[in-house]
C-alpha cells in the first residue's frame, strides 16, 4: 500500500515570499555601494522618495568626489546640497558628523573593516554613529558590498508585517527587525533577505498603503488576517 505522506507547511513568511514573488518577480540586479557610500545614501533615504535620494546622493558625491572633505562641510553646504530630502535639517548635521566620527576612530572614512565582524557587533556599532537607527545600520551591511545577512525593515515592511500580525500593532521598527529575523529560514542568504525586504516594500507601496489599502487586489489576501476584517466590515449591512 502506497502512503501519501502530508506535504510540510511552508512557514508563514515563507508562503508571503513566495506569493509576492509570483506577484512582482524577482528583484531587479543592481550595482551595489562600498557600506561607507551605503552608509551615507541610507541617510538620505530616511522618509524620501527612491528617485529624490539618488539624485541628492549623486550631487553631494560630484560635490565631494570619493567624500574627501565631506567631514569639514558645514551645515550651509550640506543644507543647499541635501535641501530636497525629508529631514534635511537633521542630515545636514549628522552626516558630517558621522563620517568625522568614522575617520576618527577608524584612520579614514572606509567601513570594510565591519565584514569579518559578526553581525549584532556591526550593527551595534554603526548605531552608536549620529543620526543612524537599526534600519540604515541594516541597510549599511545587507545592501553594501558587505553582504552581510540582516534583514531591513522599514516602514511599508513594518505596517504589512503589524497587519499579518507578524508582529504586534504596536511593535518599533527596532521590535520587528529582530523578530521578524527570527522567522526567516535559516536557509536564507543575504540577498534572499535583501529580496524579501523589497517584496514587502513593493507590496507596501502598491497595495498595502497606510490609507486606503487595495486589499481586494493584494495578492496576500486570503493569508491576511487585516484583509479579512476590512472584507467584514465592507460586508455587514
Amino acid at each position: 500500500m502506497q502512503l501519501h505522506l502530508p506535504l510540510e507547511t511552508p512557514q508563514p513568511v515563507v508562503a508571503v515570499h513566495r506569493r509576492l514573488r509570483q506577484a512582482f518577480g524577482r528583484r531587479p540586479e543592481a550595482p551595489r555601494l562600498d557600506p561607507a557610500s551605503q552608509l551615507i545614501h541610507g541617510m538620505l533615504s530616511v522618509r524620501t522618495r527612491g528617485e529624490t535620494s539618488r539624485k541628492v546622493f549623486l550631487r553631494l558625491r560630484q560635490r565631494f568626489p570619493e567624500w574627501q572633505g565631506l567631514e569639514q562641510a558645514s551645515f550651509e553646504t550640506m543644507w543647499e546640497l541635501i535641501g530636497e530630502i525629508t529631514l534635511a535639517e537633521k542630515y545636514a548635521l549628522h552626516i558630517p558628523r558621522a563620517v568625522q566620527n568614522i575617520i576618527s576612530l577608524r584612520g579614514a572614512f572606509d567601513l570594510g573593516f565591519l565584514r569579518d565582524w559578526p553581525v549584532d557587533s556591526a550593527l551595534q556599532w554603526l548605531e552608536r554613529l549620529p543620526g543612524v537607527g537599526v534600519k540604515i545600520a541594516a541597510a549599511t551591511l545587507n545592501f553594501s558590498t558587505l553582504q552581510k545577512r540582516v534583514l531591513v525593515v522599514d516602514t511599508h515592511h513594518l505596517r504589512i508585517a503589524r497587519r499579518l500580525k507578524f508582529v504586534g500593532p504596536l511593535a518599533s521598527i527596532e521590535e520587528a527587525s529582530s523578530l521578524l529575523e527570527r522567522q526567516l529560514p535559516a536557509d536564507w542568504d543575504a540577498g534572499a533577505f535583501e529580496e524579501h525586504h523589497w517584496l514587502m516594500k513593493r507590496l507596501g507601496q502598491s497595495f498595502c498603503t497606510a490609507r486606503g489599502p487595495a486589499c481586494g487586489q493584494c495578492p496576500l489576501r486570503d493569508l491576511c488576517a487585516y484583509s479579512t476584517v476590512r472584507s467584514l466590515k465592507h460586508t455587514m449591512p
